[in-house]
């Protein structure tokens, strides 16, 4: 079982960006449209296109999946300029995909803009997750959201229209996030219970506008205080002295560490899809609510 050690660190930071409100009629992979696709349950990499033109996607199947093993998800946003990775997932493949069973998701925008139709790129996100859930048995709630950069900005809007606290718990399919010296530039506090990494480098602390030594720090702040009050306390802000604009290794491994701690308190486990009948669906649901007695 994962370690109930939570890494608790109190930063003074007082800036505070605003929230923006979720979009209307909720996210696509809650409107219950999209079919499976000709790709459904295909094994290995692979490149999927979305109904908008030049924002693609990769997915990348874990050996550990199957319909009797369903799995989580990991999606991740590249920096700018940095499309051309969105086919590799040797950052994730070990420590997320197949150790924790997570279907791998790179978005691919070739125009290489996160700050050019961002609204645009969130939906098209939207319409990757929503079209994994309808090819595999992903349950949802267990995922991982994660981004380098730039994909700060389609990260962010994704988190601020959908990650709420007040979000049902099986609507937002995420369990952890993570922002890898990411422009990730809203407020975190406020969000649904999920675990939280974020690492900066002391080479990229005057990066960017605001820069990522303030950007970074100020999100750790948000999440801390409200864990203080209560909130999810598994917030794990980490610097790498003499770390440039890279994702580290060891900013992986300890990203993935968190998501086990919370993928054993917080995720859902059960693929719900499988207990659809009436006098099973209420007890799966409180079963992955973490409701024990209730469901016994």
């Amino acid at each position: 079982m994962a370690s109930r050690r939570f890494l608790v660190l109190f930063l003074c930071v007082f800036a505070v960006p605003l929230r923006v409100c979720g979009a209307a009629g909720g996210a696509i992979w809650d409107q219950n449209t999209m079919k499976p696709s000709e790709d459904k349950g295909r094994a290995g990499t692979y490149q999927r296109k979305t109904s908008h033109p030049g924002y693609n996607y990769y997915v990348n199947v874990p050996k550990s999946y199957s319909e009797s093993n369903p799995a989580g998800i990991h999606i991740f946003f590249h920096g700018q300029g940095s499309q051309g990775g969105a086919k590799s997932f040797w950052l994730w493949g070990e420590k997320f995909c197949e150790k924790h069973n997570l279907i791998g998701i790179n978005m691919e925008y070739t125009d290489g803009d996160n700050s050019k139709d961002t609204a645009g790129k969130a939906l098209a996100a939207e319409e990757a997750i929503a079209q994994t859930m309808a090819d595999y048995k992903v349950i949802r709630g267990r995922g991982v959201i994660s981004s380098f950069s730039g994909g700060g900005l389609v990260h962010g809007r994704i988190h601020s229209a959908y990650g709420g606290k007040n979000t049902l718990r099986f609507s937002w399919p995420f369990n952890h996030s993570a922002i890898y010296g990411s422009n990730f530039w809203r407020n975190a506090a406020g969000t649904h219970p999920m675990s939280w990494f974020i690492g900066v480098g002391t080479e990229e602390w005057n990066m960017g506008m605001p820069t990522l030594g303030s950007s970074q720090p100020q999100r750790a702040q948000e999440l801390y205080s409200e864990a203080a009050r209560g909130a999810c306390p598994d917030v794990y802000f980490k610097v790498i002295k003499g770390k440039g604009h890279v994702i580290a290794d060891e900013d992986v491994a300890a990203s993935a560490e968190c998501f086990a701690r919370s993928d054993v308190f917080l995720a859902p486990y059960i693929y719900a899809g499988d207990y659809e009948e009436r006098e099973l669906a209420p007890i799966v649901q409180l079963a992955n609510m973490h409701e024990y007695a209730k469901a016994e």
